[in-house]
């Protein structure tokens, strides 16, 4: 349904249609994530679902998935400081 990188660009969460979220996180960097307006992924073994060992796609960069797990939504982006007039 939707995603959102995490900020240190070792994971991503991810909505399934349930709403239910998941932290999908990678065996390295993942550099394009943070930029991505949409991800793609890679399913292996003919399975429709996501699994340690598929990749996901951000940009042009291939990020595999070494571990998924259920989680909670992400943290809540920290507010910008306003500037004083």
């Amino acid at each position: 349904r939707t995603f959102e990188a995490d900020r240190n660009r070792s994971g991503v969460y991810l909505q399934d249609q349930r709403q239910n979220w998941y932290y999908a996180r990678f065996n390295g960097p993942c550099w394009d994530v943070d930029f991505a307006v949409r991800i793609g992924f890679k399913t292996f073994g003919g399975s429709s679902t996501l699994s340690r060992g598929d990749t996901i796609y951000a940009g042009k960069e291939v990020c595999e998935i070494v571990d998924l797990v259920r989680s909670g939504p992400p943290p809540a982006k920290p507010k910008k400081a306003r500037k004083s007039s």
